[in-house]
């Protein structure tokens, strides 16, 4: 939400490289046939340097040249383009929301990288702008996820998004009680963007196209 109100901000086209296999105890299979041959440094801390955006290092000490799968061994190979099993949630995530292994890896543990085109990212695309209407009365927000949608503020330097009830959604209003209203940082008639937390949770009508996310009506 926050990429389709600033996409001038960001690239066309934005990337995840998802954590690859590695043991209980951090051991990567990829790891030991190729990156320790570069590196004089355990598995761990170039993950940990890499994370931080220290990545000069790659480049200055891996091979210039292609590296061949047949040249290593079957676990290593075994592993390149899978994920952790920890990191299968969020790839499922991902792939809901639009994304597609690109055919690159991450040099360390062989974990894919996936991509998308803002434009084609799904809560992008089934993203719509709303007015604020703030009420004073008490509403009922606990009800299941199912039945909740994102809500997000348009402010660049305090943006903020939490969900809200399907059924607080007017045609060109969503209700939003008070002290929901306070932790968005906003007012009656500012602008907000609503998107379903789910595909399918909202079926969109009459699609407008000429803002990002913008302009659609839904029906609940």
């Amino acid at each position: 939400m926050f990429l389709d109100d600033f996409r001038k901000r960001f690239s066309d086209k934005v990337f995840a490289e998802m954590r690859g296999v590695s043991d209980k105890d951090g051991k990567s299979p990829l790891w030991d046939a190729l990156g320790s041959k570069f590196f004089d440094m355990e598995f761990s801390q170039a993950d940990m340097l890499s994370g931080l955006g220290n990545k000069s290092f790659i480049a200055e000490l891996m091979p210039k040249y292609p590296i061949y799968l047949p040249m290593l061994p079957d676990a290593a190979r075994a592993v390149v383009g899978m994920v952790h099993d920890n990191t299968r949630p969020a790839l499922k995530m991902l792939q809901a929301e639009g994304f597609n292994f690109n055919g690159m890896v991450d040099i360390f543990d062989g974990g894919p990288v996936v991509e998308a085109f803002v434009h084609n990212i799904r809560t992008v695309r089934e993203a719509v702008n709303r007015h604020a209407m703030v009420v004073n009365h008490s509403m009922d927000l606990d009800v299941p996820a199912e039945q909740r949608v994102m809500i997000s503020n348009r402010s660049f330097r305090d943006f903020r998004v939490t969900t809200i009830p399907m059924n607080c959604i007017g045609p060109d209003t969503v209700k939003i009680p008070r002290v929901l209203a306070e932790a968005l940082l906003v007012e009656s008639g500012d602008p907000v963007r609503i998107a379903p937390l789910k595909e399918g949770a909202l079926s969109p009508i009459r699609p407008n196209n000429s803002e990002p996310g913008g302009g659609k009506q839904w029906q609940t």
